[in-house]
């Protein structure tokens, strides 16, 4: 069975672009005074946390790293 068929790509590709958002909001967040004392890597890690608090985000996102396409 081909990699191709057992991944949903519209989910990882939304799991991809959900990290690049955080990752990319941490690091102007870090350039505020009062967050640049945490750095951009835990502001992003933050701000994860707080997305998959988000219940629609978290069954999307759970639904791509099942592999429902997967062989039996």
């Amino acid at each position: 069975m081909h990699l191709s068929t057992m991944i949903d790509w519209r989910h990882a590709l939304l799991g991809v672009v959900l990290t690049l958002a955080c990752s990319l909001a941490g690091q102007s967040l870090a350039a505020l005074p009062g967050f640049s004392l945490i750095g951009h890597l835990v502001l992003a890690l933050l701000l994860g946390m707080v997305i998959q608090v988000c219940r629609p985000v978290t069954l999307e996102t759970a639904a791509a790293q099942s592999c429902q396409n997967c062989p039996t």
